[in-house]
């Protein structure tokens, strides 16, 4: 976690949480959801999943608005998602041990 508190890494308790009044380990997917629930969207809805259902999130950020880092199941890639369109990526790194070797050496700033 950062020493603000506004970006960390989700761990196994995160994974296991089911309070709805912190942030689960899939909010991102699910106020995206809930956007295309409310818009009676279906497509969207269905692209929505078939989106999350390739990306696993691993780190969260509330900083400067929501934004996540996730592992792209596909090819293992780690991605970089920010609010309002969750679902449009950039690459951050090549794998997840490119990703931490990245954070590591100061290449990469998750609190930014």
């Amino acid at each position: 976690m950062s020493a603000e508190e506004t970006t960390w890494f989700l761990c196994r308790d995160d994974f296991e949480r089911q309070d709805k009044d912190s942030f689960r380990w899939n909010e991102w997917e699910l106020l995206s959801l809930q956007a295309a629930i409310d818009d009676q969207d279906a497509e969207w809805q269905n692209s929505i999943k078939a989106f999350w259902d390739d990306h696993l999130p691993v780190c969260l950020s509330v900083k400067g608005g929501y934004g996540y880092y996730a592992i792209r199941l596909s090819d293992g890639a780690v991605v970089h998602g920010t609010e309002p369109e969750f679902e449009e990526t950039r690459e951050a790194a090549p794998s997840f041990g490119r990703f931490l070797e990245m954070i590591c050496s100061g290449a990469l700033v998750l609190d930014a």
